[in-house]
């Protein structure tokens, strides 16, 4: 359950990162609702007091409009998301899981970018979660082969507030910090053994600073980027039921500090449409890689 609710977390990221730029990008200037997408993936490592490996990509989709007041830009707009990625969990114990994990969902954002380059953020979405595994077990003194399915309801929101200012030579610097929240229901499965299993709710509570640099160069843009986050919860529990008892499993947890360190490029297509690609490498509690995408396209 670590490594689904990590999963999600992803998808906030997405949003109010390079959604957020996107949404604002093709919303400059539109008599209406824009639409822009977003895409992101990732292979991390999560330090859990055990470890899982999660892969996978995620997706956002959604139209975007701006509304002038006075000075003030208003931005909101509906969202779709939906993620798919396949992990691999590993016990103190030597117990090796395996399985693959999806979500849909949907909700709404909301941006406020003031006169003087500070700008307020907000997104809630919500939806379903379906995710297999697979592991041997020790059963009755036996190693068996077990798996389950399971599916559950999440919540996801962050709020925002940061600063962008723009030098004269054209360098555009953001900075920000963001709180995410993240709720993953709990939910019951039965093993092929006959066994179950009732997985714990897991709620994450993720605060993210950093900065980030857009450098002209030529026709396009280098982007440099640094953050630094903690997570204050993350805790995923179960009660194991098999044979008439029950017991309740070690509990791992996401709670820790992680950095990244971002490298992109902007690219100019045309005076229409602009490509976001960036690559971001993370070190402590969670680690590995991450990379984003985004295609601006003005009609």
């Amino acid at each position: 359950m670590t490594g689904t609710a990590a999963f999600l977390g992803a998808s906030g990221d997405l949003i109010a990162g390079g959604g957020m730029t996107i949404a604002s990008a093709e919303a400059a200037g539109a008599s209406g609702f824009a639409p822009f997408a977003a895409v992101g993936g990732s292979s991390l490592r999560h330090e859990t007091g055990s470890h899982v490996n999660v892969r996978g990509m995620n997706l956002a989709v959604g139209f975007s409009r701006e509304v002038m007041r006075g000075d003030d830009r208003i931005l909101f707009g509906p969202i779709v998301e939906y993620g798919r990625g396949s992990y691999d969990s590993y016990l103190d114990d030597g117990t090796h899981g395996e399985g693959n994990t999806h979500y849909v969902g949907g909700g709404a954002f909301l941006r406020q970018e003031k006169k003087g380059g500070m700008f307020y953020e907000g997104s809630l979405r919500f939806g379903r979660m379906s995710t297999d595994y697979e592991a041997d077990l020790p059963v009755g003194g036996i190693t068996r082969r077990a798996s389950y399915d399971t599916d559950a309801n999440y919540i996801g929101a962050h709020l925002g507030v940061g600063h962008t200012a723009k030098a004269a030579n054209g360098t555009e610097r953001d900075l920000y910090l963001r709180y995410f929240y993240t709720r993953q229901n709990g939910s019951s499965a039965t093993l092929s053994t006959g066994d179950s299993y009732d997985f714990h709710a897991v709620e994450s509570h993720r605060l993210r600073t950093g900065a980030r640099w857009t450098i002209p160069q030529g026709s396009g843009a280098l982007i440099l980027g640094t953050s630094l986050q903690y997570e204050f919860k993350g805790d995923a529990g179960a009660t194991y039921h098999t044979g008439g008892f029950s017991y309740d499993t070690p509990s791992p947890s996401l709670k820790g500090l992680s950095g990244s360190l971002e490298l992109g490029y902007r690219a100019n297509l045309s005076k229409r449409a602009t490509a976001d690609l960036s690559v971001e490498g993370w070190a402590g509690k969670q680690r590995g890689v991450t990379f984003k995408a985004g295609l601006d396209w003005r009609f």
